[in-house]
This record gives C-alpha cells, sequence and structure tokens, in this order.
C-alpha cells in the first residue's frame, strides 16, 4: 500500500482546489471577466438571472445539457470552447457533477458571481478529497458503500431510463426503418419511371430525327419554291409591263380614232348648211320653255349644240363618248364629261334636271335600251322638266356609221308615241325654219 502523504487531509484538498482554480485562470481569457449585472437582459436566459439555485436543480440534466445549464447558472454566459472542452472531459472520465459544478462556482469568475449553491461545498470538498492518493480511494469506498441503497435506486432509475430511451430510439429506428422502405420503394418506381421515360426520350429522339429530315426536304422544297415564285413575279412584271403597253397603244389608237372620227363628223356637219340655224332656232325655243339658271344635260349632240344652250343662257353639261370632241369643248371653254351616258345616267340625283336632251337618239339608243332610257330621263327630270330628241346627225352618229353600226332609224311620229307610251306628256313636235323638227315633252312627276 502506498505511504499516505505527511500533509493533512483537509490542506491536500485545499491545495487541490488552489491548483484548480489557478488551472481554470490559466484558460480564462486574458482580461478577467466582468461581474454581470443584476438586472434582466433580452440575450440571458432567465435562469441565469437568479441568485440561488439547489444542487437537484443544477444536476437534473446530462451530457452537454448538463454542462450549458451550469456555465448559464453558476457563470452567467455560455461555455467557452476552452473550458467546455476541460469539463466536459472530467465527466467523461467519471467525474462527479458536484465537482463539475464546485469547479465552476469556485473558480474566478463564480467566485465574483457569487451565485448561492446550499450543501455544494461540502460535498464539492468531499468530491476533491476522494482524489488523495489512498485515503481518497477508502473515502469514496466508505461514501459508496453508505450510499450503497441510493446508488441501487439510481441504478433502477438508470435502467428503466436507459430501457425508455432505448424503446423510444428503436421506435425511432423502425420509424426510420418504414421510411427507408418507402422510400426504397418510391426510388424503385422513379427507376422504372426512369426507364419509361428514357424509352419516351428515345422515341421522341427518333421523331426529331425525323422531323429535321422533314424540315430538311420542307427547306429544299421552300428554296425551290421561292425560286419558282420569283420567276412567277419577274413573269407578271413582265406580264404587267406587256398590258400596260398594250393598254397605252390601245388608248393610243382609240384617241387616233376618236380625232378621225371627230374630224369626220365636223367636215359631215360643215355641209349641213342649215344646221347652224336649225340649232339656234330649236336653243332659242328651248331657253322659253325653262326658267331662268335651268340645269340642262345634253348627251352627244355635238360641242357646237351645247354652245349655243350656253349662249342662250342655259346652264348646261354635255356628255359625249368621243374624248376629241370633248377636248375641243373644254378648249372652247364648254363643261363636257367624256363618259358613258347610261353611267352619268346612272349618278345623277333624282329630280337634280330642269331639262335633258338629245339630237341623236338613235345612236344613244345603240347603248341603252329605251326602257332604260325612258326610266332614267323620267327619274332625274324634275316635275315639269322639258326632254328634247332628235333624229337628226350629229358626231356620235357618223362614228357610229364608220365603225360599221347601223343607228337605230327614228321619225318624228316614232319619238312622240314612244314619249307619250314612257310616261311623258305634252309630247309634240319643236319645228326649225328649215322645217325640220324634234320632240319635245314635259316629265309629268315620278312613276309610280
Amino acid at each position: 500500500m502506498n505511504r499516505l502523504p505527511e500533509e493533512k487531509p483537509l490542506e491536500v484538498v485545499r491545495n487541490e482546489i488552489r491548483a484548480d482554480a489557478e488551472s481554470a485562470r490559466s484558460r480564462a481569457p486574458a482580461q478577467p471577466a466582468r461581474k454581470p449585472p443584476k438586472t434582466a437582459s433580452n440575450t440571458a436566459p432567465a435562469a441565469a438571472l437568479r441568485d440561488e439555485f439547489s444542487i437537484p436543480e443544477l444536476s437534473q440534466a446530462h451530457f452537454t445539457s448538463f454542462l450549458e445549464q451550469a456555465f448559464a447558472a453558476l457563470l452567467r454566459r455560455p461555455p467557452d470552447p476552452a473550458g467546455f472542452d476541460a469539463q466536459m472531459r472530467l465527466l467523461v472520465q467519471g467525474r462527479s457533477k458536484i465537482e463539475i459544478l464546485g469547479n465552476l462556482r469556485w473558480s474566478p469568475e463564480g467566485r465574483d458571481i457569487g451565485v448561492r449553491v446550499p450543501w455544494l461545498l461540502p460535498r464539492y470538498v468531499l468530491a476533491k478529497c476522494m482524489r488523495i492518493p489512498v485515503l481518497g480511494y477508502l473515502l469514496e469506498w466508505i461514501v459508496c458503500l453508505g450510499g450503497l441503497p441510493r446508488i441501487v435506486r439510481h441504478q433502477r432509475a438508470a435502467d428503466t431510463y436507459h430501457s425508455a430511451r432505448h424503446h423510444e430510439v428503436l421506435s425511432a429506428f423502425r420509424g426510420l426503418q418504414l421510411e427507408l422502405e418507402a422510400a426504397r420503394t418510391e426510388i424503385a418506381r422513379l427507376a422504372s419511371g426512369k426507364v419509361e421515360l428514357g424509352q419516351r426520350l428515345d422515341g421522341l429522339n427518333d421523331r426529331s430525327v425525323q422531323l429535321h429530315a422533314e424540315i430538311e426536304r420542307a427547306a429544299i422544297d421552300a428554296r425551290e419554291l421561292r425560286h419558282l415564285v420569283l420567276s412567277m413575279n419577274h413573269w407578271l412584271a413582265s406580264l404587267r409591263q406587256n398590258l400596260s403597253a398594250l393598254e397605252l397603244a390601245e388608248a393610243d389608237q382609240a384617241r387616233h380614232a376618236d380625232a378621225l372620227h371627230a374630224d369626220i363628223a365636223s367636215r359631215v356637219l360643215a355641209l349641213d348648211a342649215g344646221r347652224p340655224a336649225r340649232l339656234d332656232s330649236w336653243a332659242q325655243q328651248l331657253a322659253g320653255m325653262l326658267p331662268a339658271g335651268a340645269q340642262v344635260l345634253d348627251l352627244c349632240s355635238g360641242e357646237d349644240w351645247l354652245a349655243r344652250l350656253v349662249g342662250n343662257g342655259i346652264e348646261a353639261t354635255g356628255i359625249d363618248t368621243n374624248t376629241e370632241v370633248g377636248s375641243r369643248a373644254r378648249s372652247a371653254g364648254l363643261s363636257i364629261t367624256v363618259a358613258e351616258p347610261a353611267e352619268v345616267l346612272a349618278r345623277t340625283a333624282d329630280g337634280s334636271l330642269h331639262g335633258l336632251t338629245a339630237l341623236d337618239a338613235g345612236s344613244l339608243l345603240l347603248n341603252m335600251p329605251v326602257s332604260s332610257f325612258l326610266a332614267a330621263v323620267r327619274r332625274v327630270l324634275s316635275s315639269g322638266g322639258i326632254l328634247v330628241l332628235g333624229s337628226g346627225r350629229a358626231p356620235a352618229s357618223i362614228a357610229s356609221r364608220l365603225q360599221g353600226r347601223a343607228n337605230v332609224e327614228l321619225d318624228t311620229e316614232m319619238l312622240r308615241q314612244t314619249l307619250l307610251a314612257g310616261g311623258l306628256v305634252d309630247a309634240r313636235p319643236l319645228p326649225a325654219a328649215d322645217g325640220t323638227v324634234c320632240i319635245v315633252a314635259r316629265n309629268g312627276g315620278p312613276k309610280t
């Protein structure tokens, strides 16, 4: 057996306490910790603000929770890494919680704070005495023997606690096994789904290859179609140019034909020595039948007749199908339009004319049926409006003959009966100085 030290046991305990304090002081920071204020703060737990704790309160937790609670209660701060590791090593070596609490309470920082723990000091001194060689072993043996019933109760409680914890661990383990099995099932399902998705992806890749091939063929067709469209556009442009040239040639030919027909008509009408006097007579008589400022429309009677109407104070507008006749009339200051008579009558407002003249009714009726002509006349003439129709020669009839078309042969009586049948009234001859007559009639109103 080892020889007992010469020092007294109590002195040995005191020396060990001082050595532990020095060790804790050497591990502490360079600046001594200040005593925390007694007032409550937002960061410290509520237990750290108390000034007194019981041993069961401080020792009921285990392992790291015990150390964190002890630091918070006795030092009023979280454990620092060095201090935590030192006390944890003591716990792992089998030292009692009383010794750990005493180390913290009687460290320099713990003495500054001064938390009261009843009965901690004698038990702490006893725990330190148990570390004295030989004597400490005997002392610990005596203490353990005296507290054997309590140790047995503690062991039974520990067994129950560990059994409960073991049951909880097993339950959690079984739950984890179930979750793991479910996860494996889900992984298997996902794996099968992955295979299916892989097959579908392969199918999509095949379709993508086919689609790319189709796109390439479509691009080739589009390029060919583009060439065809460009060729067609070039052909259409050439066709438009040719059509424009043909239209220009046709228009030029029509102008030459109109100029020729107008020249021939002027020469032929110039041979009729009685025409000027005849036209003057009819124009004067018509002016006497119309109100002042009367609106009169003439259809293809020639620019000489239009000039005589205007000369007798009538606001007359002429319509002719020959461009040369229209050009000469406009050069003479007359109002004339080159157009088809049927189209002009269709665009004329109802009841807008006081008079309408056509000294060459035969050529007029070549392109317009008599029924349509009479219906249009009754519509455009105002109530009581004057219609003058003649069957003599005019530039239009001469042009029709030159084109190989025979005029409608009308005599005076046929014209009169035609007007009466068409709903006009007071149809009568309008004689000239040389005995030539035309027919004048009035519009009796719209036909119902």
